[in-house]
């Protein structure tokens, strides 16, 4: 017995050696591989392979038919046989900031990378991952912050006749703070589990960071297993109204009851959010709208309704709606339901309902919907003031016919504090008389203090081009009444601080009044004149601009490219800046805070206008800007 003991045991180390020796023997694969300019090398050991590839998010989507309808599914791209059987691939540009999934196919079978520990495992799949830092992808990291508990907890449902599970977030703190805090469900699509946004998503993760930077509330999140008894119809069918409605049912008579008794949350709907992905998207605007008594916050990403669900379960449609405190779409232009989400907007726009869209590049995939997920957690449960459409206030000003105005409803608490209000004065894309696709943009600028002044309506129809808009018109207007006694503007607005700006034919408009010296810079927003005309203005405009001038464009995806870039190269008489990031023609500015070019235009103003030293820094200190915005290819000329 003994011996057979001893053999068995001398069996068993020579496995666990031989195991050693295969797996770290003869050569030390490193897989991915990310070089300092962030492209990657993926590398793969299969001496007698025929084929090896490698699959992954950081490859442009395929369209793929499924028993689910048309789904995104990672592209796949072949590697190359190197000395000693080791296969590699590198990829041809660097990524994005971002956290990856891939696997590789080996003959056809589909395996994970021996050589790199770090896996996702979500329902029936196990990939690999792996993050690029320094933006986007910080939020996805493990870092040295506070980090919040997750837990699994069982509770039972009458409504579906089971005993089933959610997984349960609680912020750092929560086991001795002793407060209440505010619930946010998050519901995950049709093929995933209630773990799939914790494993998948990195709820916590992205949570955790955005917490200790100050960018969220502390809150409760609470996961769903958002699969119903019927299964998942699909969402333009009325039966997909059905199973809306019976999870509505489950989570309202059996998630929140469950949760409210056993966490202390505050419980009221101002303290209750729901958003989720694909599925669960449409679960949560179902649910929202049914029970905007109960939820005052909801967050739909790549999903949607269709009017015959709307019209047979909420009669009270816009009453409900426009009573919550946030209703949000947010979808990839590359998604396979941007249509529908599209086409859910324009219904709500006949209906009066007030909503916000953040329709960046991405496609129906997890890596936009952690995005998507970021975003929400920096919206919810501020002070409801903040989550209004207009923080500040719009109004159709009579004095300055076909144009908005927008100005802090704290007008004069804030003049007081920093002194009469800078303006900027915008044209339109298509030089349309329609300015709603730059309200977040906007709304920001007011938020720090300018008056915007923009051709057109911000709610309504698009009405038909006019590149005769002259936005000098504007200028008149707030010489007028910043000198005006009576006016409400008088001696609130700053005459001598005027910046002119537009996108795309907008852009031109702009060009085209640069040359009036009450106009102290100018923004030319995915726009550029090169050789073409366009609202008066052609090359010769540029030789009349007399102060800075910036150029953000969207990158060589952007239409306006070229333009930009011959009138960057032929404008010598005054500081010019051109700005690129890769978002091409349509910008940035309908998504939070107007993206990423929204943001760099008002560090433009902020420094031009107000001149702020902070907001100097990315245009003169190349460290700190490449450190904080990688993706942003940069040029100026004459900048002091």
């Amino acid at each position: 017995m003994k011996r057979l003991s001893f053999l068995a045991v001398f069996m068993l180390i020579s496995v666990i050696t031989f195991a050693q020796q295969a797996l770290w023997g003869s050569q030390n694969i490193i897989s991915p591989e990310i070089h300092p300019d962030n492209t990657v090398t993926f590398r793969f050991m299969a001496p007698k392979a025929i084929k090896v590839q490698v699959t992954g998010d950081f490859l442009p989507t395929q369209k793929m038919e499924t028993q689910f309808g048309l789904v995104d599914v990672p592209g796949t791209v072949d590697l190359k046989e190197g000395k000693e059987g080791v296969w590699e691939y590198t990829t041809p540009e660097p990524l994005p900031s971002e956290l990856y999934s891939y696997s590789f196919i080996v003959d056809g079978l589909k395996t994970t990378d021996p050589n790199n520990v770090y896996l996702n495992r979500d329902v029936a799949s196990v990939t690999n991952i792996f993050i690029i830092k320094g933006g986007q992808g910080d939020l996805y990291s493990v870092n040295d912050v506070p980090h919040g508990t997750v837990a699994r907890r069982w509770y039972e449902s009458p409504t579906l006749g089971k005993t089933r599970r959610i997984t349960v977030y609680t912020p750092a703190g929560y086991e001795t703070s002793g407060k209440k805090y505010p619930v946010f469900y998050l519901v995950s699509g049709t093929t995933d589990s209630e773990e799939s946004w914790y494993k998948t998503g990195r709820a916590n993760t992205i949570l955790d960071n955005l917490i200790a930077r100050g960018q969220a509330e502390p809150m409760i999140v609470v996961m769903p297993y958002g699969y119903m008894n019927g299964g998942t119809p699909r969402p333009h069918t009325m039966e997909a109204g059905e199973m809306y409605n019976t999870f509505a049912r489950e989570l309202t008579e059996c998630v929140i009851p469950y949760v409210e008794q056993n966490f202390r949350t505050i419980n009221d709907r101002d303290h209750r959010a729901i958003a989720g992905f694909s599925r669960g998207g449409g679960q949560s605007m179902f649910t929202a709208l049914k029970h905007s008594d109960r939820i005052g916050w909801m967050g739909s990403y790549s999903a949607y309704l269709t009017p015959q669900v709307m019209e047979k379960y909420f009669p009270n449609l816009k009453e409900k709606a426009n009573s919550l405190n946030m209703l949000w779409f947010c979808v990839g232009k590359d998604d396979i339901l941007y249509k529908e989400v599209i086409s859910n907007t324009k219904y709500f726009n006949e209906k009066g309902i007030h909503y916000e869209i953040d329709d960046r590049e991405g496609a129906h995939t997890w890596m936009h919907a952690r995005y998507c997920l970021a975003e929400t957690y920096k919206k919810l449960f501020k002070d409801k003031k903040e989550s209004e459409k207009y923080p500040g206030i719009m109004i159709d000003a009579s004095t300055l016919p076909g144009f908005s105005v927008f100005y802090p409803t704290n007008l004069k608490e804030m003049v007081a504090k920093q002194g009469r209000l800078p303006v900027y004065i915008h044209g339109n894309g298509a030089c349309t008389h329609y300015s709603g696709d730059y309200q977040p943009m906007f709304v920001e600028m007011v938020k720090n203090g300018y008056v915007v002044i923009s051709v057109g309506a911000v709610d309504g129809d698009i009405t038909v081009s006019d590149m005769d808009d002259n936005l000098l018109d504007a200028v008149d207007w707030v010489c007028r009444q910043s000198s005006t006694s009576g006016s409400d503007f008088y001696q609130m607005i700053d005459r001598f601080k005027i910046a002119v700006g537009g996108h795309s034919c907008g852009g031109a408009q702009a060009i085209s009044v640069s040359y009036d010296p009450r106009v102290s810079t100018t923004m030319v927003l995915n726009a550029g004149m090169g050789n073409i005309e366009m609202a008066h203005a052609n090359a010769n405009s540029l030789k009349q601009y007399h102060k800075p001038v910036i150029y953000l464009i969207g990158g060589p995806k952007d239409i306006a490219y070229s333009n930009a870039n011959i009138d960057f190269e032929s404008i010598n008489h005054v500081p010019v800046v051109s700005v690129n990031f890769p978002v091409g023609h349509a910008g940035t500015y309908k998504q939070p805070e107007g993206g990423v070019l929204g943001k760099v235009a008002l560090m433009w103003l902020d420094w031009q206008l107000k001149g702020k030293k902070e907001a100097s820094r990315f245009f003169l200190d190349a460290g700190w800007r490449k450190k904080n915005f990688p993706e942003c290819d940069f040029k100026s000329k004459g900048l002091k």
